[in-house]
């Protein structure tokens, strides 16, 4: 059968991953596929009208949706699937926004990032 794709240092990631499971997991609706795709701007401000594509929704920890969303977020750093977006916040503006409207530690979000890159 077909054993996928050889990608080099995948092995090392997912050992990686493996031994830096997150201690503090707090549970929490998921949507599964939280990306800037799946995100309806308003036409007349900028600000979100909806988030689409719900059926990979699931009960877990909500900093994979903010790690996928970072993997995916469009920026120039070089960092991720996506290209550069003009007007768009930073990914470190992003997870300060996170920050202040989510009681929730982010001590654990490089793993998520990880994780999330690591499913791509």
């Amino acid at each position: 059968g077909y054993t996928g794709p050889n990608i080099p240092g995948v092995g090392v990631v997912g050992e990686w991953l493996a031994a830096h499971l997150p201690v503090d997991v707090r549970p929490g609706v998921m949507h599964g596929d939280f990306h800037f795709g799946n995100v309806l701007i308003r036409r007349d401000r900028p600000a979100v009208a909806a988030m689409v594509d719900w059926e990979l929704a699931t009960i877990g920890d909500p900093l994979l949706d903010l790690g996928h969303l970072l993997a995916t977020w469009p920026a120039n750093d070089g960092i991720g699937v996506s290209v550069a977006a003009p007007g768009l916040p930073s990914r470190d503006d992003v997870i300060e926004r996170y920050a202040a409207q989510v009681p929730r530690p982010l001590d654990d979000l490089l793993w998520y990032r990880v994780l999330a890159c690591y499913r791509l």
